[in-house]
């Protein structure tokens, strides 16, 4: 099974990324503006490349690790659990 993200502006250039999670092997496809996309592989951070995705959704990005399998590897965080943004 796989997820689908789809984060374009109307009229904007659109690159799907592809990532899979080291942790379940699901795939998850993430379609992006191109400029995002170029700003990020080029040093910005994801916050500021992708500022319209959640932590969640940029951790994807980052390391292809769904909300999921982070927290069941990981745990949560105490922030996530008193509800802090």
């Amino acid at each position: 099974m796989s997820k689908q993200y789809n984060f374009t502006r109307a009229g904007a250039q659109a690159e799907t990324i592809c990532k899979r999670c080291f942790h379940c092997d699901e795939t998850s496809f993430i379609q992006l503006n191109v400029s995002d996309l170029n700003s990020y592989q080029s040093g910005l951070y994801a916050q500021d490349a992708f500022p319209y995705l959640t932590a969640e959704q940029r951790e994807i990005i980052i390391s292809g690790t769904h909300p999921e399998c982070w927290n069941e590897l990981f745990g949560k965080d105490e922030e996530d659990e008193i509800g802090v943004s």
